[in-house]
């Protein structure tokens, strides 16, 4: 990865954590060790909701192959799971699950 690439990918956290917080949405870093594929942000906010994040840079970033099996079974198990692109996508996202 190069700078330029992490620094865009980072954009999109940063602009996630933001606007997150903003909502009163706590965003937690997802790790499940023994499990590849999940999305890189569980977020939570007030009545019980939960949704997941994959943050990937604004250009070339893509889903791999286990990605995009690990979004549609937690898709079918009834969860939101948003792939933000552009640091404009959080705010998006946010105002339409928060809705």
């Amino acid at each position: 990865m190069t700078g330029k690439a992490g620094s865009s990918e980072r954009s999109v956290e940063l602009a996630l954590k933001r606007i997150a917080g903003a909502h009163g949405v706590l965003p937690l870093k997802f790790v499940s060790p023994g499990f590849t594929g999940v999305p890189d942000r569980l977020l939570l906010a007030q009545g019980g909701r939960a949704a997941f994040a994959e943050l990937k840079r604004p250009s070339g970033g893509r889903l791999s192959t286990i990605q995009i099996r690990v979004h549609a079974v937690l898709r079918s198990l009834g969860f939101r799971v948003a792939v933000i692109t552009h640091p404009d996508g959080a705010d998006t996202f946010f105002k339409e699950w928060l809705l």
